[in-house]
């Protein structure tokens, strides 16, 4: 051992005042002078516990150079001094960190000394008074005062209450933190790290635990559990702290895991993939029977319908190729073959066959060829003639078809949408599509015959249609309105029945003037006594119309109304015969009576008796309006 502590102790004591500076402001009290090496030993000590903790050494030292001549502790800075024996346990610690096995060797002979001392000596050892210099009291009663001062720390430290300044957590959920901890983290500032930051918790377990929670993964962990193994060895009274963390093994302890056994989880793949491809190949054998047309064959994995065809199982023939209008294109352009396979529909020659299917292969049917579509509209014609009670004007309406054209062969075929309508003038016959019969008087108003004849009619429920010779309208104009009002229709039959010119039976022995003004004058009559215009349909006189009367009038009329039947009324041929005539009509016909130009008394009585046996019949009486409006002037077909 060097001699420089010999050789300081040897200073002092020649020094006198100045040794005991220095042994008051650099050293313990207790420390000063001597050669013997306890005093050595306890000084190299205190060097080591400088060199470790710095924060303590301020407020330790301070405190011992007092001698706590009252027997009490000093607080420094609100911070207790630690007992001189957690001063020789955490010196000892450092020194074994910080000097190796040679300082550990030293540490531990002066704490065995330091001990020894501390456990009853009363009286310093007798070389120790014989090699001290100095006053022969002090350190007799420096080591009195230190004992009274340790004795002081301890009660305190078993009365003392945890710190103030880290109430417990409320939320059993939130770690508790020590006591005396701050809340933002484990220490603020060089002192609070070496007495107040950590309350009673002696300075040494303070920094013992440091380096275990450098080590833990959570900051409790390794505090609570090194606090709890320091107090046990220790004997300090921590039994609050030490129940507070009890259960720190909770967290500090790790599950250990099973190990996997890597063998049997390789085996176990091994035997599932063994068993998939079992099952696969037990699903998909390389060869496998099949059913064609009733026969059984043996195929390979892979096969297709295809296949079976090209190889011969079964020999289907062709279908053709069709045009759009059924006529052959191409012999065998139609289908390969009509094909099932197990009851389903397949025609797809790449279906890959299974084992034990069922598969039929017929015949293949014929296709139609591929065709583009458009709408196409279909302009009216004008047309003329044909034969039948009514002879209509048409203006014509376009009709419009979908014209499909083939992709191969370019024929076109045309499927209406909406039929045209022809312009011109056309004669036909009705075809209402109903059990109805129109029934027409000529020659009226007649002041009796005609209000006689709308007693019949009303009496059965008939409609008719009356047209009027225009100069007698004025003269019977009551009869005229009560048929209106009955619903009847008034129609003219020119304003004096072709007179004149037209010797009273043929608007064609007069001038287009003439013409016109005969139709004219007879629409206008009627339009002024209903106040309205009336429709433009009329009866020729002596039904003729045709040539250059058609052309003439076709401007002014909409149509031109003649006959299914002439009863020849006019004529007075009897009652019968009139009847008979009237019971002959089918529907849609147009039945020719006469209400006036002389009298009618026969044909009064054949309606009363006709009328009755018609409605058993089951047939009901339109005007020439409604009969009009029941036609599909699309359908009509020009007859020469």
């Amino acid at each position: 051992m060097p001699d420089r502590y010999n050789q300081r102790g040897n200073n002092q004591r020649a020094n006198g005042q100045r040794g005991d500076d220095r042994r008051s402001n650099d050293r313990p009290a207790n420390l000063v002078g001597g050669n013997n090496g306890e005093n050595r030993a306890r000084f190299r000590e205190d060097v080591f516990y400088r060199n470790t903790n710095q924060g303590t050494r301020n407020t330790l030292r301070p405190a011992k150079a007092q001698g706590m001549a009252n027997g009490a502790p000093v607080a420094q800075n609100g911070a207790y001094p630690v007992a001189d024996q957690q001063l020789s346990d955490f010196s000892r610690s450092s020194a074994t960190y910080q000097r190796g096995g040679r300082a550990r060797t030293r540490a531990s002979e002066a704490e065995a000394q330091f001990a020894q001392r501390l456990q009853g000596a009363s009286e310093p050892p007798a070389e120790r008074q014989q090699t001290q210099r100095g006053p022969q009291e002090a350190p007799y009663q420096t080591q009195q005062a230190h004992r009274q001062a340790q004795q002081a720390r301890q009660q305190v430290h078993e009365t003392r209450q945890p710190h103030p300044q880290q109430p417990y957590p409320q939320n059993p959920q939130q770690p508790r933190q020590p006591y005396g901890m701050p809340q933002n983290g484990y220490r603020q500032n060089q002192f609070q790290r070496g007495s107040a930051a950590y309350g009673d918790v002696p300075h040494y377990d303070v920094h013992a635990s440091r380096s275990e929670r450098a080590r833990a993964k959570n900051g409790y962990q390794g505090y609570s559990a090194t606090r709890r193994v320091q107090a046990q060895r220790n004997g300090s009274n921590l039994t609050g702290e030490a129940a507070y963390y009890g259960d720190a093994n909770r967290y500090s302890a790790k599950r250990a895991k099973k190990p996997i056994n890597k063998v049997a989880v390789g085996v176990i793949i091994a035997v599932a993939v063994v068993l998939a491809v079992g099952v696969w190949i037990f699903m998909n054998p390389r060869s496998f029977p099949v059913t064609v047309n009733g026969i059984e064959y043996t195929v390979d994995r892979g096969t297709t319908v295809g296949d079976l065809i090209d190889e011969g199982y079964a020999a289907p023939m062709p279908g053709n190729l069709l045009a759009i209008d059924g006529n052959v294109i191409e012999t065998g352009g139609g289908a390969e073959y009509s094909g099932m396979i197990n009851g389903d529909e397949n025609n797809d020659r790449t279906t890959e066959v299974h084992k034990e299917d069922v598969i039929t292969i017929n015949n293949g049917g014929d296709t139609t060829e591929d065709f583009t579509e458009e709408q196409v509209e279909i302009a009216p014609q004008t047309v003329s003639g044909g034969i039948g009670s009514l002879h209509v004007f048409l203006e014509g309406e376009p009709g419009i078809v979908n014209r499909k054209t083939g992709v191969v062969s370019g024929i076109t075929q045309d499927e209406p949408v909406k039929e045209v309508v022809n312009a011109g003038y056309v004669k036909f016959n009705a075809d209402p599509g109903q059990k109805v019969i129109a029934l027409t008087f000529d020659d009226g108003p007649w002041p009796t015959s005609t209000a006689q004849i709308l007693d019949v009619l009303d009496q059965y429920g008939a409609k008719a249609t009356f047209f009027t010779i225009g100069n007698q309208v004025s003269d019977n104009a009551d009869v005229v309105k009560r048929a209106k009002a009955a619903g009847h229709q008034v129609a003219t039959h020119t304003w004096d029945h072709a007179s004149g010119s037209g010797q009273g039976v043929n608007l064609g022995y007069m001038t287009a003037e003439e013409q016109i003004q005969e139709v004219e004058k007879g629409f206008g009559v009627l339009d002024d006594l209903f106040g309205e215009k009336v429709s433009r349909v009329f009866r020729s006189p002596g039904g003729n119309f045709s040539g250059d009367t058609v052309t003439n009038l076709q401007p002014y009329v909409t149509a031109e109304i003649g006959w299914n039947i002439d009863t020849e009324d006019w004529r007075r041929p009897g009652v019968d015969a009139i009847v008979s005539q009237i019971e002959s009509a089918s529907s849609g016909n147009v039945i020719l009576m006469h209400d006036g130009g002389g009298d009618r008394s026969q044909t009064v009585e054949a309606l009363s008796i006709a009328l009755p046996y018609l409605v058993n019949q089951g047939y009901q009486f339109v005007t020439i309006d409604e009969l009009l409006a029941m036609q599909d002037y699309s359908k009509i077909k020009v007859e020469e």
